[in-house]
């Protein structure tokens, strides 16, 4: 009866079993803004996923613990970007994405959040637009009162059109599939 109440949408989590990954060099602050500050316009800026570091007082504001907690530095075109989640995961998981790194200043910009556990459902089922840029995406799962940082694996679209980040809540395995964004442009 509940699954043909609330059917869950398809997702090929398939693929993203068992994929490598290496604990990734996380860029400080003069990195970030040397990126930020080259925008995307302009002449050699190209579309990019990075991850970085945060402070403490950014992952304090919004409850997030853990060993992989940090957030991925999305650059993007200057053009309306179309955003859509995707989770199959055991334990219910978080996508925020904000404007800034700066705890007092960032406004968040998407909050998804999968509806219960084994859901594939991250945020609306086809998606959002949101304008293009730089902005950064934290990838989380819950854990009691917590917010728990996912590690990330950071893939480019062929042709450099879109991307995808995909995270996983686990961390001796490396099945990607826990709570993902995909980029279009």
């Amino acid at each position: 009866m509940w699954a043909k109440r609330f059917p869950l949408q398809e997702f090929d989590y398939e693929p993203l079993k068992d994929l490598n990954w290496i604990e990734p060099a996380y860029l400080g602050n003069d990195d970030i803004d040397r990126l930020v500050s080259t925008g995307t316009d302009g002449d050699g800026v190209q579309p990019t996923s990075l991850p970085v570091c945060a402070s403490d007082d950014f992952f304090e504001r919004f409850n997030i613990i853990g060993e992989h907690r940090h957030a991925v530095l999305c650059r993007t075109p200057n053009s309306t970007i179309r955003v859509v989640g995707r989770s199959h995961a055991w334990k219910k998981q978080r996508l925020i994405i904000v404007d800034s790194l700066d705890p007092a200043e960032c406004s968040v910009l998407l909050d998804w959040k999968t509806s219960r556990p084994m859901s594939t459902r991250l945020g609306p089922k086809e998606g959002m637009t949101v304008s293009g840029g730089i902005w950064f995406a934290v990838f989380t799962h819950m854990v009691s009162a917590h917010l728990v940082g996912n590690r990330t694996l950071l893939r480019m679209g062929e042709d450099g059109v879109g991307m995808s980040i995909l995270s996983s809540s686990e961390p001796e395995i490396n099945d990607f599939h826990d709570c993902n964004l995909y980029l279009h442009w």
